[in-house]
């Protein structure tokens, strides 16, 4: 006969698993739920969130729009489809191409969608050839009056490719927090004004 044992508080499921008890020998058989790594969930560098006046729905539409990015970001100039678009709107595992500006100096990126749920979250990885550089990630949570848009920064460079590359680029830290606070001005700005159309 086997006496399922749960571990814990009384009268809860413990998260970790059942322990079993089996006659005339003891025998432990543990359920545990994967946890994501680091890599895969990180806290992320930056973030920062806006209420708008229009739907979660609307906003999704705008932000996955890539080829629109350069209409709110102030460092991005151009964006281009390479693999994966659709009359529905980008799917995970779409490709792109990032063309970037900071005065005088260009440099592009290639961009991969990681998450693309209409109306709750575009989330798309940066990368330069086969180094890891960020993500940014776009959550859309319904409100009384509309919605609330948080954009979020991870830095995924490795530590190497940030000393070389800051006498060029500087702290991207700063820079970035400008970045998003522009973005989501811009952006709220357009989503209103199509609202109010």
């Amino acid at each position: 006969m086997v006496e399922p044992l749960a571990r814990g508080r009384p009268g809860a499921q413990a998260s970790r698993g059942l322990e079993y008890a089996v006659s005339r020998r003891q025998c432990h058989a543990v359920h545990t739920r994967r946890r994501p790594t680091a890599r895969e969930n990180p806290m992320p560098d930056l973030t920062e969130s806006i209420t708008v006046r229009s739907s979660a729905d609307a906003l999704y539409r705008l932000v996955s729009d890539l080829p629109r990015m350069s209409e709110w970001s102030p460092e991005c100039t151009r964006v281009t489809w390479s693999l994966g678009e659709s009359s529905d709107g980008p799917v995970p595992g779409a490709r792109f191409v990032g063309h970037n500006r900071v005065g005088v100096v260009r440099w592009f990126t290639f961009g991969q969608v990681v998450t693309a749920q209409p109306g709750r979250r575009f989330t798309f990885d940066i990368t330069f050839g086969p180094i890891p550089i960020s993500r940014w990630d776009y959550e859309f949570t319904p409100t009384a009056t509309g919605c609330e848009v948080t954009e979020s920064w991870t830095d995924h460079r490795p530590l190497v490719l940030k000393l070389l590359f800051r006498p060029v680029f500087g702290n991207r830290a700063p820079r970035n927090i400008h970045g998003i606070h522009t973005t989501l001005i811009r952006l709220k700005s357009a989503a209103e004004t199509t609202a109010r159309a």
